[in-house]
């Protein structure tokens, strides 16, 4: 997909690649945001193709560009790239991981019976993902 007329398609570079699912490495439907950092200025968004992963998109050389992949149930990836050649890029996303609510005992640090259980299986993910990254977080 290009976003400039053909009288300007000389100075264009392609960039593709594929969305995968991190862990199984199966394609993943995404959106893929682009901005030009060179004036600042939105370009748009295309989507990938859901069954194979491919994306493929047409931009002006020589800019940077801020590209933002997001997909439904997965942590969105930002990256920065110089467009100089044509680049070949695939992108990996991890999947979200929805987490219960860890409850603590009234005025205590002790965690109920329901939350220990949930503790575990949070363990559980740490140890089959250890790259997985978690953010715990508290209210006194």
């Amino acid at each position: 997909m290009s976003y400039l007329g053909k009288s300007q398609s000389k100075s264009l570079h392609k960039m593709l690649g594929k969305i995968l699912d991190i862990h199984t490495q199966e394609p993943i439907k995404a959106s893929i945001h682009f901005t030009c950092l060179n004036n600042e200025c939105y370009l748009g968004f295309i989507e990938n193709d859901a069954s194979l992963g491919n994306y493929e998109l047409s931009l002006i050389r020589n800019n940077d560009y801020c590209v933002k992949i997001s997909a439904p149930n997965y942590i969105t990836v930002i990256d920065t790239i110089s467009l100089h050649k044509m680049i070949k890029k695939n992108y990996h996303l991890n999947p979200l991981y929805p987490f219960e609510m860890l409850i603590f005992k009234t005025g205590k640090d002790d965690l109920m019976t329901n939350s220990e259980y949930i503790l575990k299986k949070t363990v559980q993910i740490l140890h089959q993902f250890p790259d997985f990254t978690i953010q715990l977080e508290g209210h006194t």
